[in-house]
């Protein structure tokens, strides 16, 4: 009842708002007749509803029905059929049996026709080959050998065939023809080489070939192969040779095949061209001659001689690999380097050669190190003459040769007897601590800027130190394995901590005995030399390479207890950043050592600060004793002079600094004089102006004595030598300021003491002024509103202080 009261309360509601408006009821008609269509309308589709429905429903339960009885029936043959099949498949399975062995027949036959094929193929084609040598047409030779190779490439490398006979056989047909076509190839080879005076030995030969060579009388020249006729066109013979040969050359498999075979040791140069190799051949032969057996050319002490041979064979032939035989070579579609190839064929008889002798090598430490020199030498000549890339040689290095822990421990011993031998002999010179190109002036902060080595003032054992260390980075550059280059590093560290502690102890008995000698500036000078070295070093690219190379075999959790470089000094990764930043380099393999040597020189200009200091210090306190307030006025005197107590504490500076600009380089001088200004600034201020009291007189003599004598001797070293004193500066413009300028500054400080309602209280249309904002309008940026206050109220001859 409830629900249907609040419904007709709603509706009420909506149609007619509050009943106590009656001028809303005369829509109260509209609202019944809207009713009573709603109310037909509903009664209309209850009656469709009754009629129509029900027969819809009996429908829909017949076309059920009478879907379900067809379902079944549907069933029912779908068994039937399955039990057709089943029988069906039962009456076939013996005939299914008979067909499945009689396809396994038929499959098996097809693989045997297709062996026989392929053998059949193989025979024609060995047939073919021997005819065609028969009848003297070695290029249809060499192409059937081509399709003879193909043939194996197939079956090993696409089909991956498990016929290991056929193979077999295949492969044995391919190695006897091989063979076969190489001797004759060669045999002809070999005449028209001769004939066109192959090899080069003496003397640079000619880059192209005759094409016709005039019928001669010369019976070696005459010579053919048999079944091939005397040809006149030389540079066609060449090249129809040189290609028959490229066509015999086999692939990489096959070449191993054969050296398991013949059971050879040697590394199948299949790399080489087959052409090549054969063209190399009395070259071989030469070396072998000269530089083996008991030939007095063959001096395990003299192995530049072979080098030189090296050399001279790969310039000689030079010209001619390059303008005949590429061109063949990159018309058969291989994109190669005929005169790398060539050097890589000269290079294995050097590592051959040099394999055979090291065992000797390593026995005597003179012959071993001279060996190694001309090593490098012969390496840098060759790729610097032909300008080969790094990577042309990589395998055939004769660098290789020493890359073993016994031969690098031998080199590295050796390298490190040797320096430190050449260390002792550079500390011990007459000439040590001499610079080397004698400059001994200093300039102004401009010059100083410029770095060049001859105005470091370098000493002849430091540039004599840095030249043995590239020295051995030029030698150990060239090593391709990065864990010996490593081993080289390590060794670079060691002398170079070993130089400093050298330096370290020159300089600590310099101090002991003469602080400011020469030798003492020459130790300064050549500890900033270095570690200037080093930081040029720390950018350059094989360093930095290095510290790559490095930090990757650390990440890769390469770097066991056995460490090769000691993290003491090449401290790599783990730096402090702000000594990094500080230094202006980033973590290079420099690092550590570098900071030793800035630490060196560093303090060893603070402790030159200090010993001149002291000297001006012991002057200049008769100075700090003057009376200030009792010297006459500026109109008393006739011409201003410098205080007599000034003189010798002037003086001392004088000669002091002239001495470091002589001894110091430039950029150490500059560190150091304003490490002195610094000092000298810090006492007279302390000592002598805070510590007195100024008249007028007094006030105008120090500042006569600053101004015009002390700040002038730096003149020559910087433009404007007075900020160098900034205190000092700054302390004489207060002392002389104009008496009302003085009362009204010392009114701002003062306000600044009481504070700002004080100043407020006094007068309340006074505008605040800012005590700093007033000291920069007299130039005054360093001293503190205390100090200038403090400074005020030493002169005595000023109301503000009565």
């Amino acid at each position: 009842m409830s629900r249907h009261h609040g419904i007709v309360k709603e509706f009420f509601d909506t149609n007619f708002g509050e009943v106590t408006k009656l001028n809303q009821l005369s829509n109260a008609r509209g609202i019944y007749e809207e009713l009573l269509g709603k109310q037909r309308n509903l009664e209309h589709q209850l009656s469709v509803i009754r009629t129509e429905v029900p027969t819809k429903i009996e429908g829909a339960i017949r076309l059920a029905e009478a879907t379900l009885s067809e379902g079944a029936k549907l069933v029912e043959r779908k068994e039937d059929l399955v039990r057709r099949i089943h029988h069906a498949l039962a009456e076939s399975e013996p005939i299914d049996r008979d067909l499945n062995g009689m396809v396994l027949q038929v499959e098996e036959i097809e693989r045997f026709v297709i062996y026989l094929q392929l053998v059949e193929r193989v025979e024609g084609l060995s047939g073919d080959i021997q005819r065609c040598i028969l009848c003297g047409s070695f290029t249809d030779a060499c192409n059937t050998f081509s399709h003879l190779v193909a043939i194996e490439n197939r079956l090993t490398i696409q089909d991956h065939s498990k016929c290991e006979s056929l193979v077999k056989f295949i492969t044995d047909t391919i190695f006897y023809w091989n063979k076969i076509l190489i001797e004759r190839l060669s045999e002809e080879l070999d005449v028209i080489l001769k004939k066109i005076g192959w090899p080069y030995i003496l003397a640079p030969g000619a880059s192209h070939i005759p094409k016709v060579v005039a019928g001669g009388n010369d019976r070696q020249n005459s010579k053919t192969t048999p079944g091939t006729n005397p040809s006149t066109d030389l540079a066609g013979d060449f090249e129809r040779v040189f290609n028959n040969l490229l066509h015999i050359q086999l692939p990489d498999h096959l070449l191993k095949a054969e050296m398991q075979t013949e059971d050879r040791s040697a590394v199948p140069e299949s790399y080489i061209l087959l052409p090549i190799q054969l063209m190399l051949k009395p070259l071989r032969k030469r070396f072998r001659y000269h530089f083996s057996g008991n030939k007095p050319t063959n001096s395990i002490a003299k192995p530049e001689w072979y080098f030189t041979q090296i050399l001279n064979w790969v310039g000689n032939h030079k010209d001619f690999l390059e303008v005949t035989v590429q061109p063949i070579i990159e018309s058969n579609g291989f994109k190669v380097d005929s005169l790398a190839m060539f050097t890589k064929g000269l290079l294995r008889l050097v590592n051959r050669k040099l394999a055979e002798d090291i065992d000797q090598l390593l026995v005597n430490d003179d012959i071993f190190s001279h060996t190694v020199d001309e090593v490098l030498l012969f390496d840098r000549e060759l790729r610097g003459s032909h300008h080969f890339s790094p990577f042309t040689f990589e395998k055939e290095n004769p660098l290789n040769v020493f890359m073993s822990a016994e031969c690098i421990q031998k080199w590295i011993s050796i390298e490190k007897a040797c320096a430190l031998d050449r260390l002792d002999a550079m500390l011990s010179s007459p000439k040590a601590w001499e610079a080397q190109y004698g400059v001994e002036s200093g300039g102004s902060e401009a010059v100083a800027t410029e770095g060049k080595s001859d105005e470091m003032m370098v000493p002849e054992c430091a540039e004599s130190f840095i030249t043995m260390l590239l020295t051995i980075t030029d030698r150990y550059k060239c090593i391709p394995t990065a864990g010996f280059q490593f081993k080289f590093l390590e060794l670079q560290m060691h002398l170079l901590d070993d130089f400093r502690i050298r330096l370290t102890q020159v300089l600590k008995n310099e101090s002991s005995d003469s602080p400011l000698s020469d030798r003492h500036f020459a130790v300064l000078n050549a500890t900033y030399y270095v570690s200037e070295v080093l930081k040029e070093w720390a950018e350059n690219s094989f360093f930095v390479e290095l510290k790559y190379k490095k930090d990757k075999e650390d990440a890769d959790g390469a770097q066991g207890p056995n460490e090769v470089v000691p993290r003491s000094l090449l401290n790599f990764g783990e730096r402090q950043n702000s000594q990094t930043d500080n230094l202006g380099y980033e973590n290079s393999v420099f690092d550590a050592i570098l900071r030793l040597y800035e630490h060196l020189h560093t303090d060893g200009v603070e402790q030159v600060a200090r010993i001149v200091f002291s000297e001006f210090e012991i002057k200049a306190w008769s100075y700090a004793s003057e009376s200030w307030l009792t010297l006459p006025s500026k109109e008393d005197q006739l011409t201003l002079a410098v205080s007599r107590t000034a003189c010798p504490m002037l003086l001392v500076l004088q000669e002091r600094i002239g001495l470091l600009n002589r001894k110091l380089c430039p950029r150490m001088f500059t560190s150091c004089w304003h490490k002195v200004t610094d000092k000298v600034d810090s006492f007279l201020y302390e000592q002598v102006v805070m510590r007195s009291k100024f008249n007028v007189g007094g006030a105008l003599q120090l500042q006569f004595d600053m101004t015009r004598n002390l700040f002038p001797l730096f003149g020559p070293y910087t433009r404007n030598p007075e900020n160098s004193f900034r205190r000092m500066k700054e302390a004489c413009i207060l002392l002389n300021l104009q008496p009302g300028s003085a009362m009204l500054l010392s009114e701002v400080l003062r306000s600044l003491d009481c504070g700002p309602k004080s100043n407020a209280s006094r007068d309340p249309n006074a505008q605040i002024v800012n005590p700093n904002a007033a000291l920069n309008d007299i130039h005054i940026s360093l001293l503190s509103p205390d100090d200038a206050a403090n400074i005020l109220r030493l002169r005595i001859d000023w109301p503000l202080n009565n």
